[in-house]
């Protein structure tokens, strides 16, 4: 593992609390390493000769609290056999070199303080020896952001490309501003049974592009021009010219915009964050949709973008009540808008990343178009 590149970090926050579990582990090993080459007669134990884990190897879960967002890690019990030490100490260790690797805490500091590992994540570990790491919420802020601004890498993560021009009989199944070169949407290898609730997604999916046209028409929220169906104009109701109950032979764009045309380009960053720092989304209802939003990302990303229908659906069906209640509990016009802009403005972000989650299950697991409007 090279730690000169260690702050690129996944997007996933179960990801990235992995990510600094890893580095840590490999700064162990290292300067075990280092220890014994220095001292050749010294009879301390090698902390492993296994190789470093990956990051999904490593046990990290989702901790689901009122309070925050949280995850815990049992690594230290499965590292105590090899490394012949206690899981209390191992989690005690670990937790040092994740401080050492945070750039803040540099060689010349003489204390490293523990609430520094990259101003993200709080680590603590109990006397059992289980890892506990609290998200701050500048990491949450931070984490929120990505999503907004990430661009969708699902190719990277598909096993085989259909060529539109060698498998002419194999048509997209998409919606407008979704699909592109090298995209492997085909036929539904298992359709969904239940059309009632393919079109409660398909609605909601719709439901949030039309929130966020309005958030734009409003001045909330901007997108990028050049991904409109008019350039020229703002205008997001001009609808494309393709049938979308029928498949496509030929792609409409790239899929590696995300979110296509509903990808938020001002103000950039949506205002996450108060001036003092503490995190605007405060109610209940955000609170439990931006762990439903997480949760989701963390299952995906640890399905390596392979999700079974049955586990898209299970996301499905946990998103679509969290939005629902979210939006019939949180305004974002009206008196709300002339209250505080900045509510109204992560309120659209949250209805943006609601959106290009729906919009991923449906049409990249599922082959179910995800339409913009109905």
């Amino acid at each position: 593992m090279n730690l000169l590149n260690f702050l690129d970090e996944p997007l996933t926050l179960r990801d990235r609390v992995a990510h600094w579990i890893q580095g840590a582990i490999a700064l162990q090993v290292q300067t075990s390493l280092r220890e014994i080459q220095d001292c050749p007669t010294t009879k301390a134990v090698q902390p492993s000769l296994e190789p470093i884990p990956s990051i999904r190897e490593i046990p990290v879960n989702f901790v689901k609290k009122e309070t925050g967002v949280f995850y815990v890690s049992a690594i230290a019990f499965r590292l105590a056999k090899q490394w012949q030490k206690s899981a209390a100490e191992i989690a005690q260790s670990l937790i040092e070199s994740i401080v050492q690797l945070h750039p803040a805490n540099n060689s010349k500091a003489k204390v490293h303080s523990f609430a520094a590992v990259g101003q993200n994540f709080i680590p603590t570990a109990n006397l059992q020896g289980w890892i506990f790491f609290e998200v701050t919420n500048q990491g949450l802020a931070q984490w929120l952001q990505d999503r907004i601004c990430y661009v969708h890498e699902i190719d990277k993560f598909s096993s085989s490309e259909v060529n539109l021009e060698q498998n002419p009989q194999k048509p997209l199944r998409i919606s407008t501003g979704s699909v592109g070169r090298g995209s492997n949407f085909t036929e539904p290898k298992n359709p969904t049974r239940n059309s009632t609730e393919m079109f409660e997604a398909q609605f909601l999916h719709a439901r949030c592009c039309s929130i966020l046209r309005l958030g734009m028409q409003e001045n909330l929220i901007q997108f990028d021009r050049t991904l409109l169906p008019n350039p020229q104009s703002n205008d997001l109701s001009q609808p494309l010219s393709h049938d979308l109950s029928q498949p496509l032979s030929q792609p409409l764009s790239d899929p590696l915009i995300s979110p296509c045309e509903f990808r938020i380009t001002g103000p950039q960053p949506l205002p996450w964050l108060t001036e003092q720092g503490s995190l605007r989304l405060q109610h209940p209802a955000e609170k439990r949709l931006v762990s439903q939003l997480c949760t989701a990302w963390d299952q995906i990303a640890q399905a390596d973008f392979e999700l079974s229908p049955e586990q898209s659906w299970k996301l499905i069906r946990g998103t679509i009540p969290a939005f629902q209640c979210f939006y019939a509990e949180c305004p974002i016009f009206g008196e709300e808008r002339r209250r505080e802009e900045a509510i109204a403005q992560i309120r659209l972000g949250l209805v943006a990343l609601t959106r290009d989650l729906l919009h991923y299950l449906l049409e990249h697991p599922l082959y179910i178009i995800a339409p913009t409007e109905l």
